[in-house]
């Protein structure tokens, strides 16, 4: 998780808080080692263990990074809370990361 990311495509300043007042976009940073074009990608997202989203996505060909964005509304902060983001590959659970908005 990150506010940017870095020219080779990784996490520029990996963090797991972020500030509501200065932080317009949090980035989830994926790196794609061995995984083939056509791989799908997908999350849930929960705030304060409530239901938030979910997307899914495919990789395309020769990606070395995916990346799932999450931004305010203009003119607005993102929500304050502890987020709880559950990765999926192909349908299979991966990885959960947690992540604080103050």
């Amino acid at each position: 998780m990150a506010t940017a990311t870095n020219a080779d495509g990784s996490a520029a300043h990996a963090a797991s808080e972020f500030h509501k007042l200065s932080d317009h976009k949090i980035i989830a940073v994926l790196t794609l080692r061995g995984l083939p074009a056509g791989t799908k990608l997908s999350y849930v997202r929960y705030l304060d263990r409530k239901f938030v989203d979910s997307k899914s996505a495919l990789i395309g060909a020769s990606a070395n990074h995916f990346y799932f964005t999450f931004a305010a509304v203009a003119g607005q902060s993102l929500a304050a809370g502890t987020y709880r983001l559950r990765l999926y590959v192909n349908e299979r659970a991966s990885r959960e990361v947690v992540y604080r908005v103050a």
